[in-house]
């Protein structure tokens, strides 16, 4: 057996190696994401706590998890007490539309022109009595259609409440060892790359912390904005609207989602110029956190350009699921400083 040979079989091996440990830990792989993502957007704030607890790593490491997981679970279950309490509201709200109709609004009936045909139609849609149960085509699909999406929605509560455990498991033990860690694969990455690899892992931490910076906080912010301006003009439910405004606005031209659909409740609700003035502030407020901040905030700390980042966020989140919102970015700027690297050498 020549050296040829032997070459082969090694690198035949390897490959067997890691395809057989891939497949294995496969079904683990989105909660080691989510917490390497969490513990290096992190870790500068780990590393003060260490040196200011005499370096434990254990006991700080655990600490911080445990901070975590109620800076996610306490607003998480207040979020869900308060959407209990709205949806007993909604539901309230649907049966006395359904045994009472919804009378048109006022601002339909003070139209210059096309006032008697709009009252008319939704006279004939929603202003009788029954009309919210003629939406659906028959109460048994209407059942079937609720309870099958009951169960989804146990089904997907569950799937997550795992994948949140096992992303906690990881991160408290990514803390604890996270040096140990990244010294295994800074050697793993100079044997295999050599010097090219200092030039990538050096971007990774500051793209991955820029990234839920600008990801994760402006989206908050913009739920919150939001959310204050749905509870000034009176729109029912203004919790929940915030929180899925707040989540929508995570995505790029996501949030027009939310608030145009909150234009159109108020609009049947008869508040003209209310809709029309959400409408308005949150296309102002989006504007400039899509075309400002985020970009701003996420393609000055990694030297992208903004449709380097727009590309990276919406096509994450197209190819990867929610998980795709911080790795697009970092895989843009991996490809960015590949396509720089004749230069940067």
């Amino acid at each position: 057996m020549n050296q040829n040979h032997r070459e082969l079989i090694s690198i035949g091996f390897t490959v067997t190696v890691v395809v057989m440990a891939a497949i294995v830990a496969m079904h683990f792989l989105l909660p080691l994401v989510w917490a390497g993502i969490i513990a290096m957007a992190t870790w500068p704030v780990y590393q003060r706590f260490e040196r200011w607890m005499g370096y434990q790593k254990t006991l700080v490491a655990a600490l911080l998890t445990f901070a975590f997981t109620l800076v996610v679970m306490v607003p998480l279950v207040w979020l869900t007490i308060k959407g209990l309490h709205e949806a007993r509201v909604f539901a309230s709200f649907l049966m006395q539309s359904n045994s009472e109709g919804v009378p048109p609004p006022d601002w339909i009936k003070d139209l210059p022109w096309g006032s008697e045909y709009l009252q008319n139609l939704w006279q004939e849609k929603l202003g009788h009595q029954g009309a919210v149960s003629e939406l659906f085509e028959s109460e048994t699909t209407t059942i079937k259609s609720l309870s099958g999406f009951a169960k989804t929605v146990g089904l997907q509560v569950a799937h997550r409440s795992v994948v949140f455990g096992f992303a906690l498991l990881c991160l408290f033990f990514f803390y604890r060892d996270g040096e140990q860690l990244a010294k295994q694969i800074n050697a793993l990455g100079d044997y295999c790359l050599g010097s090219r690899w200092h030039l990538y892992a050096s971007n990774l931490p500051t793209a991955i912390k820029a990234t839920v910076i600008g990801v994760v906080l402006v989206g908050l912010g913009v739920g919150a904005i939001m959310g204050a301006c749905y509870a000034i003009f009176g729109v029912p439910f203004s919790v929940l609207l915030g929180a899925a405004t707040a989540l929508l606005a995570m995505i790029p031209f996501g949030a027009p989602i939310a608030f145009i659909t909150v234009g159109l409740v108020l609009l049947v609700k008869g508040s003209f110029m209310s809709a029309v003035a959400i409408l308005i502030i949150g296309s102002v407020v989006m504007f400039i956190a899509d075309h400002f901040v985020r970009p701003v905030i996420i393609g000055n700390a990694t030297q992208l350009h903004f449709l380097a980042v727009l590309f990276g966020i919406l096509g994450g989140v197209e190819s990867l699921g929610l998980v795709g919102l911080f790795i697009g970015p970092v895989v843009m700027v991996l490809f960015t400083t590949l396509w720089r690297e004749p230069e940067l050498i």
